[in-house]
């Protein structure tokens, strides 16, 4: 007789589904930081700095083929 096994299994459409929600979370508020450095008129190497963040975390994949 087999015995059922106990706890979750997560099905991937869920996992992609919240994966797309979190994506489409943090591009709104990348769009609120933009939004904002205009209103305080951040200037080039202000928001440069910003970038370098996101392009260090680019850095960290391997390069598409």
């Amino acid at each position: 007789m087999k015995k059922e096994s106990v706890g979750y299994f997560v099905k991937p459409f869920v996992t992609t589904t919240l994966k797309k929600k979190h994506i489409n979370e943090l591009k709104d508020k990348i769009k609120e930081v933009i939004s904002h450095a205009k209103t305080i008129n951040a200037d080039y190497e202000e928001v440069k700095s910003m970038r370098e963040l996101l392009d260090n975390y680019l850095d960290s994949f391997d390069s598409p083929q």
